[in-house]
């Protein structure tokens, strides 16, 4: 029998794994898109550096000021455990796929950000990528913390 499920829109899956619930089903995760995206950036990259940071993704706070063309946003599973610094670490992050608005360059991005993630699945719900955009810092870094950011829509 057909499943009658409906698939929640990606905000609300979001938001509910912002509240601490486990909404991942880690066989719609695809790792071989992943892996192509990686490969695709090692072998476009310009610098020895960039060839060889293992970081497969790039983090959106090295990306501050960048136009960019937000592309795609798919939710993850995260796997920071507890800590000190860090008692009630995310339970979610996401990789956005974005395009250099210059270069088109393909490019996977890492963000834990919650009004990212938010403004990102938002706007995938809505139909409304891709759309031009840029990485802003929303408010100054507090000591030993990264400034919280978001995106300044460009173009719609």
């Amino acid at each position: 029998m057909p499943s009658t499920e409906i698939a929640l829109p990606l905000s609300a899956q979001l938001q509910r794994a912002l509240d601490g619930e486990d909404v991942f089903d880690l066989e719609d995760t695809d790792p071989e898109q992943i892996n192509q995206q990686i490969v695709a950036q090692i072998l476009s990259a310009a610098t020895v550096e960039e060839v060889f940071d293992n970081g497969g993704t790039i983090a959106t706070m090295k990306l501050v000021g960048e136009v960019l063309v937000l592309r795609d946003v798919k939710l993850l599973p995260s796997a920071i455990q507890p800590s000190k610094d860090q008692p009630n670490p995310p339970k979610v992050y996401a990789i956005l796929e974005v395009a250099n608005s210059a270069t088109g360059e393909i490019r996977a991005l890492n963000t834990g950000s919650p009004r990212i993630m938010a403004q990102a699945c938002r706007a995938k719900d809505l139909g409304a990528l891709p759309l031009e955009v840029r990485i802003i810092e929303v408010a100054k870094a507090k000591p030993g913390r990264n400034a919280p950011l978001g995106l300044e829509l460009l173009a719609a």
